[in-house]
């Protein structure tokens, strides 16, 4: 330390880029991202490409400095100039994701492109996520997948989960099941979500191995503990249908919540086939009510709301009439006075739902959805 400080105070470049760094890291000194950064700028201002490099990732972070897309962004460009592989990743992506320069795509694909030829990882992985959705570059699935291999095997779990859907599918690639478990498994094994929700789905429907819902589900929690709606939903389906577990409609409901709350289209449940199912059960009876969780969708407006339904159940599954107001119908639920709820859809155009403690009609248009999550107390 006392070496590189004596360096760094002569002038010498490198000994200021290591005093920075040993500061950075707390190598022999009590750790002080204040002092990294300013020796990593004054080796920067000289030239310095790891310098440049590293006081973008204090200004990227807010360490030792105030926090500037802006400036971490200028870094990263001289360093990345200078050839730097994971400056040249870093710069693409402020480009792709617009940090401190405007957005382009074109422009994040040339410097991921330069970053994965000298063998970056993680820009190998991105350049073929470029290729695959043709961002900055043409759609080329075979290029897509030769950059996934490329990151996949020096282990990035992305690359690796990415490269299994390309052989799960046959996308650029000779659709191989094998090959997608094995690519899928690697990815598992380092905690990717995404992969485990595939894999999940590969023992789900027994695609290159023995089909198991069990071991399916297993995985689908693995995914869904990191919040991977898709993993959530694919627990609701489980519990709804009985596949793997025994067949609990309120547990169902319960991770097709989590699912909807991400924005997951497909987590609508069937309100008759839970009302159903709640009577078999004997859970409800006529005028019982139920606390459940509406989002009411009115054109572009979503509304959250708390509301209760009143259980109007005679065994009968009839739909109601849709041109004449016939009042309550056995087999549907009732959302107030004057608005029905069959199979998920509205017959009537108003429903009053409580928010916060405070009623409020909103207004639908005939035939839209309510999506709904209930909880019976």
């Amino acid at each position: 330390f006392e070496l590189f400080r004596q360096g760094a105070d002569l002038g010498h470049v490198n000994s200021q880029y290591n005093l920075g760094y040993m500061y950075d890291e707390g190598l022999g000194v009590i750790q002080n991202y204040e002092e990294a950064a300013y020796w990593y700028e004054t080796a920067a201002n000289q030239g310095h490409a790891s310098a440049q490099l590293n006081l973008g990732f204090l200004y990227d972070y807010g360490m030792g400095v105030e926090q500037s897309d802006e400036k971490a962004t200028y870094w990263y460009g001289l360093s990345a100039e200078q050839g730097n592989a994971a400056a040249q990743y870093n710069y693409g992506y402020a480009f792709h994701h617009a940090l401190g320069v405007e957005q382009d795509y074109k422009e994040a694909a040339y410097w991921y492109g330069l970053s994965a030829e000298q063998g970056y990882a993680e820009a190998q992985n991105t350049l073929g996520v470029f290729y695959r959705r043709g961002l900055g570059v043409e759609e080329n699935q075979e290029l897509a997948a030769y950059w996934y291999q490329k990151s996949a095997d020096q282990g990035n779990s992305y690359a690796q989960g990415n490269l299994g859907f390309m052989y799960d599918f046959g996308i650029g690639v000779e659709q191989n099941y094998d090959k997608a478990v094995y690519w899928y498994q690697l990815a598992v094994d380092q905690g990717n979500s995404t992969a485990q929700f595939r894999l999940g789905d590969c023992y789900f429907f027994g695609t290159g191995v023995e089909q198991s819902y069990e071991k399916a589900l297993e995985l689908y929690h693995l995914a869904a503990e990191q919040g991977n709606m898709d993993a959530q939903y694919s627990i609701g389906i489980c519990y709804r249908y009985g596949y793997g577990v025994d067949q609990n409609f309120e547990e169902a409901v319960y991770w097709y919540r989590l699912a909807a709350e991400q924005g997951y289209d497909d987590a609508q449940f069937d309100i008759t086939e839970y009302l159903n199912w709640l009577a078999e059960e004997e859970l409800i009876e006529n005028g019982d009510t139920i606390e459940i969780y509406l989002e009411v969708i009115d054109a572009d407006e979503v509304v959250l709301a708390d509301g209760t339904i009143e259980v109007i159940y005679e065994g009968s599954s009839a739909p109601p009439d849709e041109t004449e107001d016939s009042g309550p119908v056995p087999g549907i639920a009732q959302l107030s006075e004057n608005s029905f709820v069959y199979n998920g859809k509205v017959n009537k155009p108003t429903v009053t739902v409580t928010t916060f403690g405070m009623d409020e009609t909103v207004t639908l248009k005939e035939g839209d959805t309510i999506d709904f999550y209930s909880n019976i107390e």
